[in-house]
């Protein structure tokens, strides 16, 4: 299996891409033949790792869903709503399954046993609702880095002095991303559509870059947050430096 995964990695590195990603399925989804769960620090994947960290390409992973996965429906959060209409992704009171902290523990003995492979946490690490946690992580492994795609409304409902401490003191490590998925290709829109597709993206762009960049506050997901104001080193690395660091292939 590894020789075959390695194998096809490099015909996709050699083609233009520019990284590997574990989905959230391996730990939560995918069983071994015995019936456990398949996580991310089996044996399988150690030959697979070890090559990524090798030849210098990064692993992004996204090993969990956000904590909410795993607490009750009615305590407040944005994310209960997803996991009222995906009860199949919803984990709270199902012991079956691998908890929040073992697929969190199951990705920091990845990045412990492979230091030279750069891991980047999709998702703030899915430790979005806690970033004195993913500090935790930087702190304790060099290799690790995060992006915040789909994760900035954790991010608003955090102290905000706290939130900006933690982009000055790890500026070098953190991502910016958006998760934002295009189903059709815009050659196949009508011009009025893809008009329309362009000013929501520009308007998502806008009222991200409005929280990072802004003093004061702003409206975002209905609720009135306090910006951060990053000075402009830090928005530089947070918006290209860092994903360049991470994925040499962008150039």
């Amino acid at each position: 299996y590894a020789a075959r995964v390695i194998a096809q990695l490099d015909t996709d590195f050699d083609a233009g891409a520019v990284g590997c990603k574990v989905w959230k399925n391996i730990g939560m989804e995918v069983r071994k033949p015995s019936g456990e769960f398949l996580m991310v620090d089996d044996a399988v994947f150690v030959p697979i790792f070890e090559h990524l960290g090798k030849i210098g390409q990064p692993l992004l992973m996204h090993i969990g869903d956000p904590y909410a996965c795993w607490r009750p429906l009615d305590e407040p959060s944005h994310h209960q709503a997803y996991y009222r209409d995906h009860p199949e992704w919803h984990l709270y009171d199902k012991p079956e399954y691998p908890s929040h902290e073992q697929l969190i523990t199951a990705r920091d003995r990845v990045t412990e046993r492979h230091p030279n492979l750069c891991v980047v946490g999709a998702h703030l690490g899915s430790l979005e609702h806690d970033v004195g946690e993913v500090a935790k992580r930087f702190d304790r492994y060099p290799n690790f880095f995060v992006d915040v795609s789909a994760r900035i409304h954790d991010l608003a409902r955090q102290d905000a002095d706290q939130v900006r401490r933690f982009f000055l003191d790890y500026s070098d490590r953190i991502l910016f991303g958006t998760d934002h998925v295009e189903l059709e290709a815009h050659s196949a829109l009508t011009a009025d559509q893809r008009t329309q597709r362009l000013q929501t993206i520009e308007s998502m762009y806008a009222t991200q870059f409005t929280y990072y960049e802004s003093d004061g506050a702003t409206n975002l997901g209905g609720r009135r947050v306090q910006c951060l104001a990053l000075p402009q080193e830090v928005l530089d690395k947070f918006y290209t430096h860092n994903a360049r660091r991470c994925y040499p292939g962008l150039g």
